[in-house]
């Protein structure tokens, strides 16, 4: 079957809040991106989707368990969601490791281009780095600066949001 396609989107990974079944929420982050993702493929309708959210404003505890009560898709589907999720989630965190190995002049856009070219062929099977480490594009060493690079700007994104908050609340 072919592969799902999602939303180009950050590949952050979702904030999960309490489940409480019988009390009223919003989706998760996660459980909106499975929404988007599963509509967009044809798998949901909008009028699914906008029970499910109905659901969750009931009380329902779990949109995927929603889902599967009611027969909508199966688990082999789910299943092909949640790997469209894992792959938005690579190749977004490719692309920054990308562009930090460009930045620091270690290898040039049309070899990147090509080599996530690749990648997304492999349908994200295979990471970024650990292509451009066997092809020998690039040494390891300098696969681990990026990785610890990647890891530093991933943080500092993360933790961003949250010293927003924190500035406003002792500004208020």
């Amino acid at each position: 079957s072919a592969p799902l396609v999602g939303p180009a989107r950050s590949g952050r990974p979702a904030q999960v809040e309490a489940r409480v079944p019988g009390k009223a929420r919003t989706p998760t982050k996660e459980e909106k991106l499975f929404l988007k993702i599963a509509l967009k493929n044809g798998l949901l309708e909008r009028r699914q989707v906008q029970e499910i959210l109905e659901g969750l404003s009931d009380g329902e505890a779990d949109a995927i368990a929603f889902i599967r009560e009611r027969g909508w898709l199966d688990g082999k589907r789910i299943r092909q969601v949640e790997e469209a999720i894992t792959a938005r989630r690579v190749a977004r965190i490719d692309q920054i490791y990308a562009r930090i190995l460009r930045d620091r002049g270690l290898v040039d856009t049309e070899t990147l281009r090509k080599a996530l070219s690749v990648q997304r062929k492999k349908r994200y099977t295979v990471r970024l780095g650990e292509m451009l480490v066997n092809a020998r594009l690039i040494a390891m060493s300098d696969h681990a600066d990026a990785l610890r690079e990647l890891l530093e700007r991933l943080e500092d994104h993360r933790r961003r949001p949250q010293e927003r908050k924190t500035r406003r609340r002792k500004v208020e």
